[in-house]
């Protein structure tokens, strides 16, 4: 991910869809009314210092004021690459077929998101996707 811009999260997969569908990097909300939109990113990087990255919501192509959220991911330690798990939500009132977007960018282009597989031995764990999405129907608008 260059510095110069924001990049959509892709999504590659889903458990359940009810009132919201996803293509690649959009989600269709197909009901206005207000949701409340969580997720969780991984990021990952393999180099020794810390890096900044910012995320944000875009509807419909449009970037949201004051909906950029700042983090850091750690630095590697040692030969193990450094690991940041983010999360916020929004509670955004959406109108029928909006579609939304989650964008990222990193001032030095270094990180990544990571997805981590899962461990037959121990300590044995589920896999961890990149990105966790859920987009939950709060009330009608």
């Amino acid at each position: 991910n260059a510095p110069t811009g924001g990049n959509a999260l892709t999504l590659n997969g889903t458990f359940e869809e009810k009132q919201v569908s996803f293509s690649g990097s959009q989600i269709t909300i197909q009901n206005r009314g207000t949701y409340n939109v969580q997720f969780s990113t991984v990021f990952n990087s393999t180099n020794a210092n810390a890096h900044t990255i910012d995320i944000w919501l875009r509807v419909n192509g449009n970037d949201i004021a004051a909906t950029s959220g700042v983090a850091q991911v750690a630095p590697k330690h040692g030969s193990s690459p450094g690991a940041t798990l983010v999360s916020w939500n929004y509670v955004y009132q959406f109108a029928a077929n909006d579609y939304i977007q989650l964008v990222w960018t990193t001032d030095t282009g270094e990180s990544v998101i990571a997805t981590f597989p899962s461990s037959g031995t121990a300590p044995v764990h589920p896999a961890s996707p990149g990105v966790i999405l859920t987009a939950t129907f709060v009330s009608a608008a």
